[in-house]
């Protein structure tokens, strides 16, 4: 595990946009940010083909939000990256998936996981960690085990690897993650990526 969980961060909290895309070899890089800044709750889950509003800055592209997700108030108290108030998607279950419909370099998922007495729905004990998944064409590209001490506020759960950046995926999972909740998705892709599914 890296030393310092404040490095973990996202770009988005620091005020930079991350990786440069020279650095990750992508020509003609565009970098998308998935926010719920603005969004209401739906009554029984949540926009499953939810991309992040075009004014904020969201993907150009299908992102699709595969689980028992649902959009709640943000549960974390003193967050820099989700205010009081706004909305986080929250896994009400143990397993779900995030599909983009182009490959992207993942620089951000901003995730936590509240105490258990915000996380109501969950009858049994909470798994000591969760496992987070990048995939590309349905094969494993990296994973990461992240405790469960690390996540009483808002870390980047793709940057406990030095590489995970560098690589191009079109899905992260998440495993024994139920009661987890997403403030922010942050990625760089190709204007022209056709070819990158060939």
């Amino acid at each position: 595990l890296p030393q310092n969980s404040q490095q973990r961060h996202s770009a988005i909290a620091q005020g930079h946009p991350g990786p440069s895309a020279r650095a990750q070899g992508a020509r003609n890089a565009k970098t998308g940010i998935l926010m719920f800044r603005g969004l209401e709750p739906w009554r029984k889950g949540m926009l499953f083909d939810y991309a992040g509003s075009a004014k904020r800055g969201g993907f150009p592209f299908s992102v699709k939000w595969r689980g028992p997700w649902a959009l709640v108030e943000n549960p974390i108290i003193g967050s820099p990256i989700v205010r009081p108030g706004d909305f986080v998607a929250e896994l009400q279950g143990a397993f779900a998936s995030i599909n983009f419909g182009r490959p992207v370099h993942l620089q951000a998922v901003d995730i936590a996981r509240p105490t258990r007495r915000h996380c109501s729905h969950s009858p049994r004990p909470l798994s000591p960690f969760i496992v987070v998944r990048g995939k590309r064409k349905g094969a494993e590209i990296f994973s990461e085990v992240i405790p469960s001490w690390e996540l009483g506020t808002f870390v980047n759960g793709v940057a406990f690897s030095a590489l995970t950046s560098a690589e191009l995926v079109d899905e992260v999972s998440f495993l024994a993650a139920e009661c987890l909740v997403i403030g922010a998705v942050q990625g760089t892709f190709a204007e022209e990526t056709t070819q990158e599914f060939g």
